[in-house]
């Protein structure tokens, strides 16, 4: 799915105050910078990679992926029935 979609779909979700996208890892320093987050949710799979830009984020918050569950999924449902 593109990642319009994606994003589409994440920022729906109640709590999220906004999504990003980024083509490198210098436009994401950039956008981290700019937008100044007090926290960044990343997924679980990242916890032992680098993470871009960590020295601007006071606070990284890691979440444990559901087992069988993404958003290609998630979305492929959502086009093929009401949510």
């Amino acid at each position: 799915f593109p990642s319009h979609d994606r994003m589409e779909f994440i920022s729906s979700i109640n709590g999220i105050d906004s999504v990003v996208s980024f083509g490198s890892n210098n436009e994401l320093i950039e956008r981290i910078r700019e937008w100044e987050p007090d926290i960044m949710v990343i997924g679980d799979d990242y916890k032992y990679h680098e993470i871009i830009g960590i020295e601007y984020i006071p606070r990284i918050s890691f979440f444990e992926k559901i087992k069988d569950k993404s958003t290609s999924k998630i979305l492929s449902y959502g086009k093929t029935n009401s949510l």
